[in-house]
């Protein structure tokens, strides 16, 4: 996968933080900061699946070639003149071919992260699944702890409440993929493999054209009403503090009616 895809990651894995961080102040006060954080979210996925599987989260230290890559784009993403380089991943026409690259990158990882479990745990869908998702979608939940490393962290924002794109079509794919290696599925795994890159490639891109914030929105709608119950039904039905806030209908005032009387 490197460099190319590897590159395509760490570039949209600092620009994202980049984008989080408003203002330039921060980038020149907290620079070991920031560096951290992007690394931490550039490597998220090897650090959160190997906590999962018991094995070492350092090994990702072990490639200086990435480490040195990820540093790198780091420093131009934050530092380069004129901003020229966070200028050019805010344009169309740079952004959408290393959109397209890393969304490969992004099924492989979860290809990679099943294929993993799956030799620790060969009967473990459930383990597959979770780690699948865990290497493919790891850098969306360690925006968390880049948040609390940079110290903006904020406890109404987080990936768990509000689920992007990246992590909802990650559930999915982990979940068409974990099928595939149990093999539930008659088509080759190499061939589902592309068909859900391809996949991630059009949801996102698309998104980004044409400003879809969340394409599976219709769907969860229709899920979420039929399991769990409509809003409007849940607001409709009186809780039983405001049923007793009328005192005529409290167990005490009608006691002390019936004293009286």
């Amino acid at each position: 996968m490197f460099p190319v895809f590897d590159v395509a990651h760490f570039i949209l894995s600092c620009y994202g933080v980049r984008c989080d961080i408003s203002g330039v102040s921060p980038l020149r006060k907290n620079p070991l900061a920031c560096y951290v954080g992007c690394l931490l979210v550039c490597f998220a996925g090897g650090i959160i699946s190997n906590f999962l599987l018991g094995l070492p989260l350092l090994a990702f230290i072990d490639d200086e070639t990435s480490i040195l890559t990820a540093s790198f784009i780091w420093y131009l993403m934050f530092y380069s003149p004129k901003d020229i380089v966070y200028r050019m991943c805010d344009s169309l026409f740079v952004r959408i071919p290393v959109i397209a690259f890393k969304e490969i990158a992004r099924a492989r990882k979860v290809s990679a992260g099943i294929s993993l479990a799956a030799t620790l745990y060969p009967s473990g869908w459930l383990v597959m699944f979770v780690v699948g998702i865990a290497k493919g979608a790891g850098g969306s939940y360690m925006k968390i702890v880049d948040r609390l490393i940079r110290g903006t962290f904020s406890s109404q924002v987080n990936e768990f409440l509000t689920p992007s794109l990246d992590t909802k079509s990650t559930v999915i794919g982990a979940a068409i993929l974990t099928l595939g290696k149990s093999g539930y599925f008659k088509i080759e795994y190499p061939q589902l493999v592309l068909m859900v890159s391809l996949g991630f490639v059009y949801l996102k891109i698309a998104s980004v054209l044409l400003n879809m914030t969340n394409p599976y929105g219709y769907a969860e709608n229709i899920f979420c009403n039929f399991v769990f119950g409509r809003v409007e039904e849940d607001s409709a039905c009186p809780s039983k503090k405001e049923h007793f806030k009328d005192d005529t209908l409290s167990p005490a005032s009608t006691w002390s009616k019936t004293k009286s009387e």
